[in-house]
């Protein structure tokens, strides 16, 4: 009957029997599982009830620690709350939209106020489903270009550490594109300069002094790529 009234998206029905199942067996794996997702589906834009339902798993994963069950309940409530805080953001984002137009046509000062409270509340989604999903690049992305979008504001420094972290994300993925092509030339150059020693006059020992400035140069360019390329925005920023 839990699993029933679970699959026909009666959540609040769900969780009443699952309350009855735990007062049997409060060990019951299948019914902690069902009252936190039923908990988290009854998340509402006022009464978010994402921390409960991580509370009714917790606990449940103390009754059964090996089971593995539970850290994957974790993660799939987990995505599931990040995306909601995208569609709430998108929903914002184009609330403000609407009322930035009625500004532009009208010139009303309260739709101006009103739109730059939605396009604000719309990057507290974006930042709250980044706290969510810490290791997304795509989370981070998001926040990145909705501010590019919206530049006349002036963004927190939780805003603007986001954008940097994007922005190295962003020389990461050039200079890994860039590192083969900077390494190929490097070793053409090497065998240039052997080639070039290995010969006699006076065009030759320029030419060889021109390559070994041209390694040099690569050997500084390479060493920059890779310093970029190495970038990991998981650890602490110290920068």
């Amino acid at each position: 009957m839990c699993n029933t009234a679970f699959e026909a998206g009666n959540y609040q029905e769900t969780i009443e029997y699952c309350n009855k199942i735990l007062e049997i067996n409060p060990s019951n794996v299948d019914a902690w599982k069902n009252k936190a997702f039923s908990t988290f589906w009854l998340s509402t834009v006022a009464y978010n009830r994402f921390d409960e339902a991580m509370e009714y798993l917790n606990k449940a994963s103390q009754l059964a620690p090996n089971d593995p069950i539970f850290d994957m309940a974790r993660e799939e409530i987990t995505v599931l709350q990040a995306a909601w805080m995208i569609q709430l953001a998108a929903d914002a984002g184009n609330n403000a939209l609407e009322t930035m137009k009625v500004w532009s046509d009208d010139g009303l000062v309260v739709a101006r106020q009103q739109g730059f409270d939605d396009i604000k509340e719309a990057m507290d989604y974006l930042l709250l489903a980044s706290e969510y999903l810490p290791n997304d690049v795509a989370a981070i992305e998001r926040i990145a270009k909705f501010a590019k979008l919206n530049d006349w504001i002036k963004w927190g420094d939780k805003v603007n550490q986001k954008i940097i972290i994007y922005e190295k994300i962003k020389k990461k993925e050039v200079a890994e594109q860039k590192l083969p092509e900077f390494k190929e030339k490097f070793r053409n150059a090497q065998m240039k300069l052997k080639e070039l020693k290995s010969k006699k006059s006076f065009l030759v020992n320029r030419k060889i002094k021109e390559t070994e400035i041209e390694i040099r140069q690569l050997q500084d360019e390479i060493s920059q790529l890779v310093k970029l390329a190495s970038y990991d925005f998981l650890e602490k920023e110290n920068d």
